[in-house]
């Protein structure tokens, strides 16, 4: 995925409790992609996908701990880096069984063409659902402006 993360972690914003905060789980969603800022700087190669930033593991044990401690920001930022793993699963490949075995799942096998390896994702039909992602997380945008998002509370 190139452009659905943001707006992915905010439809999921949409369908979580108020009381998790939406900053940190708009940056966990695009959190995992920081790892390319590595290889830009030259510091890390290979495929970004491989990264720490881009195993499932390491995000629920963000949740769980989060969970244990009761750090709200922390949850939201995790489900966040959880989302950007899902929808990378799409057309890429994550490794959702590490440590423990080498399980990569990418339900797509998005094929090189000719050129640029971004015109291949962009000219791809997996790219429409990444703007149909968009186009919903718009208009849920949209309608939020003449209704908030309701605040979950204990005596209801």
């Amino acid at each position: 995925m190139f452009i659905a993360h943001l707006p992915g972690g905010y439809l999921l914003s949409r369908i979580t409790p108020a009381a998790l905060p939406l900053s940190p789980l708009l940056l966990g969603s695009v959190a995992p992609d920081f790892d390319i800022l590595l290889i830009l700087m030259d510091l890390a190669h290979g495929h970004h996908h491989t990264f720490l930033t881009h195993r499932p593991a390491i995000w629920l044990g963000l949740v769980g701990a989060a969970t244990v401690f009761r750090a709200p920001w922390l949850i939201a930022f995790a489900l966040g880096g959880l989302c950007h793993l899902s929808l990378d699963s799409v057309g890429g490949m994550i490794n959702w069984a590490w440590p423990f075995g080498d399980f990569v799942l990418g339900l797509i096998d998005v094929p090189r063409r000719p050129g640029h390896w971004v015109l291949s994702f962009l000219l791809h039909p997996i790219f429409a659902v990444e703007l149909m992602i968009c186009a919903v997380a718009g208009a849920v945008w949209w309608q939020s402006k003449k209704k908030p998002r309701q605040s979950v509370s204990a005596g209801a």
